[in-house]
């Protein structure tokens, strides 16, 4: 008989396992533990994080790896993820929201829905609930690159007029652009949009983002 205890998994580790699956996204512990364990006390969040990853890496529903001792895990599922800081900064910015009082609905990672007509795939396409109010975020993530302006000038022009967009982008929406340098206004029809930058280094400037919502 073996003396290994059996290892029982709560709803909310399937939950994380299931937010794997739909995204692709790797998690590290501590985002894990800003997503899901968040109550204000980093360090016992933490440790809730770590216990339960441990929990579905033994039960092998999870894979980990780092590239040195003492580095912190990446938890992946079935093959280790390629552009690892470019994901990792994505769940970063997840981080943020959970931690500044965002309810994050729904997470669509590449999203493709308009891509053929105005030849964009954003990074992330995210459905979240401020005071009160929904809205759809659509964020650029850029680690190494510039924002491009440019590629988001029909978008924005044709946001307020073209009805089919309104059943895709049912919220207000706001262009949020997560990279190192203040990304240029975009050029539409009726003047200038001004994305929301996040300074992707530290996330120092966050609340560039909920002003606009507030404001």
């Amino acid at each position: 008989m073996s003396n290994k205890k059996a290892v029982n998994l709560t709803t909310r580790d399937m939950e994380i396992v299931r937010f794997m699956e739909e995204t692709g996204l790797p998690l590290s512990a501590s985002q894990v533990s800003k997503i899901w364990f968040w109550s204000g006390n980093e360090k016992s969040a933490l440790v809730c994080a770590q216990r339960r990853l441990l929990a579905l890496y033994r039960c092998k529903k999870i894979l980990r790896i780092r590239e040195y001792v003492g580095q912190e895990y990446i938890y992946y599922l079935n093959k280790v993820p390629n552009q690892l800081k470019h994901k990792q900064l994505m769940i970063d910015f997840l981080c943020q929201l959970n931690m500044n009082n965002f309810k994050v609905l729904d997470v669509q990672v590449e999203w493709k829905a308009i891509e053929k007509s105005y030849g964009v795939r954003p990074d992330l396409f995210l459905t979240v609930e401020f005071s009160g109010k929904q809205y759809n975020l659509i964020c650029e993530v850029e680690n190494t690159k510039e924002f491009d302006s440019k590629k988001y000038e029909k978008l924005t022009s044709n946001i307020n007029t073209e009805k089919s967009l309104h059943t895709i982008i049912p919220n207000p929406m706001l262009i949020v652009a997560i990279c190192k340098e203040k990304p240029n206004p975009i050029k539409r029809a009726n003047g200038l949009y001004t994305p929301v930058w996040i300074k992707a280094d530290d996330f120092s400037n966050f609340s560039n983002l909920m002003y606009r919502l507030v404001k």
